[in-house]
């Protein structure tokens, strides 16, 4: 069935009937260096001397405790509160958190409440933290100090991602990247535990997060695209079979 389902939702590809999609980019997220540098400072310690971190975070953690952040304690607190059973589970809502608002200054939800993942319901109010915490922490100057740190990532991943995404269109006879308003977007994040990589599909938006790794995690990408073109096309021809 499941091979079935696979050969239709080629033929649907293959036939052009997808349309040109908003096409997504490798980049760096400001919402996402926001609220990992706050759980970094509030007790998020997963992989500390695991030699694949890469040496921004260490720099950020050392600048956030040399200074006085006056919402520090109640960051501790709510971080306190909200624990998951391991470190990945506990990355893994804050990722789903910082994918679900508009980034700073203001971290507004892009959904309506009843809308938000269901990892991100629970963390109510703290958008309001992460507000004051990115102004009295200053983590708009200590994200244009990282750029550097990214950039070089970025590089990094450019040309072994783009091949993974060319031979895939090339193998489905895609060249659209998808369908019309919907984006594929990865995110370097240099903050979180070496060796993860994290999907999140809301709305119209496909997003990978990838943290430190000593070599890029391109066959994830890969893997990960091919969710981004096949699940729309399970959804809506699956009632075939």
């Amino acid at each position: 069935m499941i091979r079935t389902l696979l050969v239709i939702l080629l033929a649907v590809l293959c036939a052009g009937n997808a349309v040109p999609a908003e096409q997504g980019q490798l980049d760096a997220s400001p919402a996402l260096f926001s609220v990992l540098a706050a759980i970094n400072a509030a007790g998020y310690d997963a992989d500390l001397d695991s030699p694949a971190n890469d040496p921004i975070r260490e720099a950020v953690r050392k600048n956030l405790a040399s200074k006085n952040i006056p919402c520090l304690n109640d960051l501790k607190q709510f971080f306190a509160s909200h624990r998951q059973k391991g470190w990945t589970a506990e990355l893994s809502q804050y990722i789903s958190f910082a994918l679900s608002v508009d980034g700073p200054p203001a971290f507004e939800y892009r959904f309506q409440h009843y809308l938000l993942p269901p990892d991100v319901q629970p963390l109510t109010g703290f958008e309001t933290l992460m507000a004051r915490f990115h102004r009295e922490a200053d983590i708009g100057t200590l994200w244009k100090q990282a750029q550097s740190a990214f950039e070089r990532q970025i590089e990094r991943y450019h040309q072994p991602v783009s091949a993974a995404v060319l031979e895939v269109n090339g193998y489905m006879r895609n060249t659209s990247g998808g369908f019309l308003g919907r984006r594929f977007q990865i995110y370097i994040d240099l903050l979180g535990a070496p060796n993860q990589i994290h999907t999140r599909s809301y709305a119209d938006d496909y997003f990978v997060v990838l943290t430190p790794s000593p070599e890029p995690q391109v066959e994830d990408v890969r893997h990960a695209y091919l969710h981004y073109l096949l699940d729309p096309l399970a959804t809506k021809y699956g009632m075939v079979l």
